[in-house]
């Protein structure tokens, strides 16, 4: 079988396996509709409309104001709601609204969600940011970027977080808000009440990006370059390995612009150090890779 239909194949059957309830094929015009309690898609959106219509009819819910909304939908309105429901879904990662939505650039994805719900919570959230640093700089402290973040998303962050957080180091340098309590598809082997092993921590929701962690997430993305290249284009397509990628690439645009080249420079390195067997890949926690 050619690599292209290998890689054709990964593709498929990674869509097929996909938890989305959306999907729109670039250019081919394919649109689709999943239910994901039975698996039926439909194709046509005026058979979608009807169902819904005829469902809430025999529901006893017959609102002409409803029905006329149904039938005034448009592919375009599915999909602004299906950004929305991913969005508020991850807690605001627009990385997985990118992601869902199969846009090339973040800038695509914020026109998506340009939507009331998305205002409001934005200027919730600079609310939250602004009364904390107000209270940081009552109290004498000085106000610290991640700590000011966390203070301002999390209402249970107090005064044993800031410890744990200014104390606790991953080994890609990023700070964890609960280093015994990984994400369980990241992590599906983890023991309960051990540190983390995989550490995989642009992916995991307690992982916190510091400025000076920059050497250690271009070492991860040295890592990855180098898995994406060797190991079979199947695994790499349908595994998180190359959401990891994208995100730590994510990261290094809006983060590290700064040390944007020295980033990549060390990144290069890393890539040239498992080729020449002077360091080895940690793909999975029980699996190390080399050039072997």
């Amino acid at each position: 079988m050619s690599l292209a239909n290998q890689n054709e194949i990964a593709r498929i059957d990674k869509r097929l396996r996909s938890p989305w309830l959306f999907y729109s094929s670039k250019r081919k015009g394919a649109r689709a509709i999943g239910l994901a309690d039975n698996g039926t898609v439909f194709v046509n959106l005026e058979h979608l409309k009807a169902k819904a219509i005829a469902s809430l009819r025999q529901a006893g819910r017959d609102d002409p104001a409803l029905t006329q909304a149904i039938s005034a939908l448009r592919w375009s309105d599915v999909r602004d709601a299906f950004a929305a429901h991913i969005f508020d879904s991850s807690g605001g990662n627009i990385f997985l609204v990118r992601r869902a939505l199969d846009h090339n650039h973040v800038a695509t994805t914020q026109h998506y969600l340009r939507q009331r719900r998305q205002l409001r919570q934005r200027l919730d959230a600079f609310r939250k940011v602004v009364e904390t640093a107000l209270t940081e700089v009552k109290q004498g402290r000085t106000v610290d970027p991640t700590i000011l973040f966390l203070a301002s998303n999390y209402s249970d962050f107090g005064e044993e977080d800031r410890e744990k957080l200014l104390a606790y180091r991953t080994r890609l340098g990023m700070g964890c808000r609960n280093p015994v309590d990984p994400e369980s598809h990241l992590a599906p082997n983890h023991v309960v009440g051990t540190p983390c092993a995989v550490q995989r921590c642009v992916l995991c929701r307690h992982g916190i990006v510091f400025k000076d962690a920059y050497e250690g997430l271009a070492d991860r993305h040295g890592d990855l370059v180098w898995l994406r290249n060797n190991i079979p284009p199947n695994r790499w397509l349908t595994s998180s390995l190359s959401w990891e990628l994208e995100a730590i690439e994510l990261v290094r645009d809006r983060v590290f612009t700064e040390s944007a080249d020295a980033f990549r420079r060390r990144s290069e390195a890393r890539v040239s150090e498992v080729l020449s067997g002077q360091a080895y890949v940690f793909d999975d926690p029980e699996i190390m890779v080399g050039r072997h």
